[in-house]
């Protein structure tokens, strides 16, 4: 007789563990001294589902993701450009677990007035959840000033590993891209 296992290679898999990695103003992206000022702007497809970040001093957008793995690299992407309303001159990614600060990494990139693919890799060092944010602090909680004011923003993920793979939307949990 012949067996089969579970497949090596599921063509649904779901890389992304973020959840709308494309509306920022939705619930599931908590806000903190930020605020979303614009939900139509144009993305770098061409579409309109880019939205603007209004970033005060400590200001962040972050989602939390359950059933991460101690010591394990993981890679923070997204979209991200000036805003043509002007502020912000860099955005940070930073990972933490959702207890304590300086357990996972954080990296700023300078922003242009082109759209810019912007990753981040590192190890989240203790706890099963983290936050990922986009933002003015640090992995340590220090606010940088270059990344106070208006970010343009879109097509967020969070991965296993320590290359970014090409972006996959996700919507709800159920809801994304192949």
């Amino acid at each position: 007789p012949i067996s089969y296992g579970t497949p090596l290679l599921s063509l649904n898999s779901r890389d992304n563990l973020l959840t709308y990695t494309e509306q920022f103003d939705n619930a599931a992206w908590t806000k903190a001294a930020a605020t979303i000022t614009s939900t139509s702007v144009v993305d770098p497809l061409g579409g309109s589902t880019a939205e603007t970040i209004a970033i005060a001093s400590g200001g962040r957008v972050v989602q939390a993701v359950s059933g991460v793995i101690a010591n394990t690299n993981y890679t923070l992407s997204a979209w991200v450009k000036k805003s043509s309303i002007g502020g912000a001159t860099a955005i940070r990614l930073t990972t933490n677990n959702t207890l304590a600060y300086n357990t996972g990494f954080s990296q700023k990139f300078t922003l242009t007035s082109e759209w810019v693919f912007i990753s981040a890799t590192g190890v989240i060092t203790s706890g099963t959840s983290i936050n990922n944010l986009f933002g003015s602090l640090d992995v340590a909680g220090n606010i940088d000033t270059d990344c106070i004011g208006n970010v343009d923003i879109w097509g967020a993920q969070l991965e296993v590993g320590s290359t970014a793979k090409p972006y996959q939307r996700v919507g709800a949990a159920t809801d994304f891209d192949f």
